[in-house]
């Protein structure tokens, strides 16, 4: 499963580390809105956004 950890450390090799820590904001904002909400999978639904940046992150 992708982190954000992960996907920080792929952005971190273009982006500042001050546009790194908003995504990072960004993505602990979107956690704790969906705080209990799963998705039909029973994944947390956080999970589908963070999936979707690494997949556009990726090359």
């Amino acid at each position: 499963m992708p982190s954000i950890d992960a996907l920080a450390d792929r952005l971190s090799t273009y982006l500042g580390n001050d546009q790194v820590n908003l995504v990072r904001r960004a993505y602990f904002y979107a956690e704790q809105a969906h705080d209990g909400q799963r998705r039909r999978s029973g994944e947390a639904y956080v999970t589908h956004p963070l999936a979707v940046a690494n997949i556009l992150n990726i090359g």
